[in-house]
């Protein structure tokens, strides 16, 4: 009988061991899986990152071509108006030249009278 408590004791020892045995594995295997986890996660985290900056930087090229965009039209606006400006004074000029032109030939008119 003391023979076979002892037989007892010792499957009951092999079964604990056995059993902290596969306790152990599943922990390292939950651990390996924690790690890859992680390992996901940090990726998720820098393609998130390069995503953001690449956002930005779109939005920032979008800014920049609205700004020169911007600066063209001023351009064309200061170009039209100096344009304008110079057909006004070719305009004045032209008047006044023919307006003397006039005088000067009703200067040369014999004087009535």
């Amino acid at each position: 009988e003391e023979e076979e408590e002892e037989q007892l004791q010792l499957e009951q020892q092999q079964r604990l061991k056995e059993e902290e045995q596969r306790h152990l594995e599943e922990q390292q295997r939950l651990e390996e899986e924690q790690r890859q986890l992680e390992e996901e996660l940090e990726e998720l985290r820098l393609q998130e990152q390069q995503l953001d900056e690449q956002q930005r930087l779109e939005e920032l090229q979008l800014l920049e071509d609205q700004m020169e965009d911007l600066r063209l039209q001023e351009l064309q606006v200061e170009v039209e108006e100096n344009f304008n400006g110079y057909l006004d004074d070719h305009q004045q000029q032209y008047e006044q030249q023919e307006q003397q032109e006039q005088f000067v030939q009703l200067a040369d008119l014999p004087a009535l009278g």
